[in-house]
């Protein structure tokens, strides 16, 4: 038996839950203590029943995946593969054993679904009504030189609520689609016209929102995501077209009245082509021609610090330190040397090796394959294919391999990820159960 206070303990649980959107506009120290209190909560609520879960496929490989990062970056802080500085010399140890929180986040946000603890009625609505606020927030930055809170902002890219991070529009590709699947859900009287005018106004929103921010990358995924998203749902196809049409008449107008967003987009769509010459030319493996592309020389640099440690990786967080210390000619000739190689798979193999890669990719695969078999199986539209839709949608985007990204291993992407993964991976066993 639970105790009488159940319920409040459960209602708290739910607030840190959905506290987690704000605490990503605060910052990295704010995500932090609320996903610490969120699990050390949890597991005072629930003691023991946690870890009588079973543990899935799935749940394996991620568990082989974290014990994996661990042994590999003690076997490397005690050998000191990487030469740090003697202040250094923990310091893959520490990053290593402080990402496993978000392991005790994967299997706490599992669950708390699985046994129907989270309120997914207002999880969503929250979640999509901060996606919301900071598009409002970026429009109104954008108009008046201030945003809602009072931050200056100007030229082509804009941080809203964010201050001096320029990551706005990744927050807002990341969070709005929810409050647009809370609509779909829980809105009863589905009248077309206010129905449709509702949605259409949160998706233009967003998108402008997401425009102005000047992150060319998250306006792309949105896009992607918006056209797979609304695919699944007939009465939205009419409306789809409808909107894209909209939308890229406006841009149009908006990038021949204001050449800084104009060179912006034009420069994205340029950059764009000459990496995908760039992958090309690694595929069939001729000589790569560095041009003036910032993010081909970070790829480029991505790959030549894994070639110094292939198989194992240099350990979490290592890509600075080995990047740096390399001196071979072809580095000497693109040498870019930042916390992370700007995408997620070259950082994956960077730090954990090929080894850690293949794992990373095999867990991929297998999420969304069990994710469309599932959506195939499943022919009624009901409400735990609408939330496997979007998570599957909002993790197919995070993770496409051919984009420029931040870094794996942060407290936001992470968070994210091992949010968003356990409510897919509670639904595939769930489905599972019922077959």
């Amino acid at each position: 038996m639970f105790p009488i206070n159940y319920n409040l303990k459960i209602n708290i649980i739910n607030f840190f839950l959905l506290s987690l959107p704000l605490a990503f506009i605060l910052g990295n120290s704010a995500v932090n203590l609320n996903i610490i209190v969120l699990i050390i909560t949890t597991i005072a609520v629930f003691r023991g029943k946690i870890f009588e879960m079973k543990f899935s496929y799935i749940d394996k490989i991620i568990l082989f995946f974290f014990i994996y990062m661990i042994f590999s970056s003690v076997f490397i802080n005690f050998f000191n593969l990487n030469s740090l500085e003697e202040t250094n010399k923990n310091f893959l140890l520490i990053k290593s054993l402080a990402f496993f929180r978000f392991l005790l986040l994967y299997f706490i946000i599992k669950f708390l679904a699985s046994n129907n603890i989270i309120k997914f009625k207002l999880l969503f609505f929250v979640f999509g009504a901060f996606g919301l606020f900071v598009s409002v927030d970026i429009i109104v930055q954008h108009f008046f030189g201030r945003d809602l809170l009072g931050y200056e902002g100007y030229g082509r890219r804009l941080s809203g609520p964010f201050k001096d991070e320029y990551i706005a529009g990744a927050y807002i590709q990341r969070f709005l689609i929810f409050i647009i699947l809370s609509i779909i859900l829980y809105q009863k009287k589905k009248e077309i016209f206010p129905y449709y005018f509702l949605i259409s106004s949160i998706f233009f929103i967003g998108l402008f929102g997401i425009s102005f921010s000047g992150n060319r990358m998250p306006l792309v995924m949105f896009l992607i995501m918006s056209i797979i998203f609304f695919s699944y749902q007939k009465i939205f196809r009419k409306f789809l077209v409808i909107c894209l049409i909209v939308f890229v008449s406006a841009s149009f107008y908006l990038v021949n009245n204001n050449k800084n967003y104009l060179y912006h987009y034009m420069g994205f769509i340029q950059k764009s082509f000459q990496i995908v010459n760039y992958f090309k030319t690694k595929i069939t493996g001729n000589d790569v021609e560095f041009i003036r592309n910032v993010y081909i020389k970070e790829f480029e640099t991505g790959i030549l610090t894994w070639e110094e440690n292939k198989i194992f990786g240099g350990g979490i967080k290592s890509f600075y330190f080995n990047c740096e210390k390399i001196e071979t000619p072809e580095m000497k000739k693109t040498k870019n040397c930042n916390s992370h190689p700007h995408n997620y798979y070259l950082q994956i193999a960077a730090e954990t090796g090929l080894i850690g890669l293949i794992i990373v990719i095999y867990l991929f695969s297998i999420i969304l394959f069990e994710s469309l078999k599932f959506l195939y199986f499943i022919k009624e539209n009901n409400k735990e294919k609408l939330v496997l839709i979007t998570c599957f949608t909002l993790l197919i985007v995070e993770i496409f391999p051919f984009k420029t990204t931040g870094s794996f291993f942060t407290t936001f992407t992470s968070s994210y990820m091992f949010i968003l993964i356990p409510l897919i991976v509670s639904i595939i066993d769930k489905k599972k159960l019922q077959l």
